[in-house]
């Protein structure tokens, strides 16, 4: 399961026997999506609210967030998680990147930041208290130099 799928460039590196659903609040990136995998399924859906994936509890051995976290408040990154935390099976897992501060930031990824449309990039310790409160296992890394300019990002993971 992909929450804040887009367009669904993920479905590019997935085998084809990967079960898979994507799903975005942006009916443009989803009808994108559709025309661009059509042997993919997409949804509009708001991972922020509480009622979304409750038809499809416990379906998923994976829950991916890339560049999502950063788009919404605690309250809706809280309720997100939980939702994750509900879709999964028994060994599944949560796993996340997104933008993250960090105490040697260049400038220029400091402008790139605040620049940003998500406009609530957390640092690591900021992550780590929201995944930790709903998954019993949490980790957060701060990975940089992993693009081409530097740019420091949260990989977070979560898990029963």
């Amino acid at each position: 399961l992909e929450v804040g799928c887009g367009t669904g460039a993920l479905c590019k590196y997935l085998p084809t026997s990967c079960a898979y659903l994507g799903v975005d609040i942006d009916e443009r990136y989803v009808s994108s999506a559709r025309r661009q995998f059509p042997d993919r399924v997409f949804a509009v859906a708001d991972i922020g609210d509480e009622y979304t994936f409750r038809q499809i509890a416990g379906q998923y051995d994976l829950v991916v967030a890339f560049g999502v976290l950063h788009h919404l408040d605690n309250k809706q990154v809280l309720q997100g998680l939980t939702g994750a935390r509900a879709v999964l099976g028994e060994q599944g897992a949560f796993l996340a990147a997104e933008p993250c501060w960090y105490s040697d930031e260049k400038p220029i990824e400091r402008l790139m930041k605040r620049f940003d449309r998500g406009g609530f990039i957390r640092d690591a310790d900021g992550y780590m208290q929201l995944v930790s409160s709903v998954f019993q296992s949490a980790v957060v890394s701060l990975e940089v130099g992993q693009m081409a300019m530097q740019y420091g990002l949260a990989v977070i993971t979560g898990a029963q």
